[in-house]
């Protein structure tokens, strides 16, 4: 998207709560598609990244570089090392591993799923009359529900 499409679109939200609701509509629709296609662009530039990270990676290594200044940034070779769990072995057996190395307290911890959380929540509310999810009153001291509407869009 160019720079002159971007300031029209500026233009447009301002005078927005001046429009007629179908001028409004526009103006979402508008923005929906400068986002699905600057997406789309991030997406080809992200995978052009990609093919070049993987290229100059083996290039510092083979060269033994760790940086390069150029052009005012500083370009190097950084190292992680992410943790995993063996294949096979599941999260629980995990957790025991953790305990029985005496590093349960240091690394592990209890949480709530939210997102089932909000599932469970959506299921209360399809089964009560008012739409209002009816939630236990073991439970009621510990969680709530919000109801927040926000427009959306796809294609028809």
């Amino acid at each position: 998207m160019e720079e002159k499409e971007i300031t029209k679109l500026k233009t447009r939200v301002k005078k927005f709560p001046k429009m007629k609701k179908n001028k409004q509509v526009d103006v979402y629709i508008d923005l929906v598609n400068a986002l699905k296609e600057l997406k789309l662009k991030q997406k080809v530039l992200k995978s052009l990244f990609d093919i070049v990270d993987e290229k100059l990676v083996k290039i510092f290594e083979k060269d033994e570089t760790q940086g390069v200044n150029q052009r005012g940034l500083y370009v190097y070779l950084h190292d992680q090392i992410w943790a995993g769990r063996c294949e096979g072995i599941q999260v629980i057996d995990a957790v025991a591993g953790l305990r029985k190395a005496k590093l349960g307290k240091k690394y592990v911890k209890e949480s709530v799923d939210m997102d089932k959380l909000h599932v469970l929540f959506r299921e209360l509310a399809k089964e009560a009359e008012d739409g209002n999810p009816n939630i236990p009153d073991n439970l009621k001291d510990y969680f709530q529900a919000n109801e927040i509407f926000s427009i959306r869009s796809r294609k028809s």
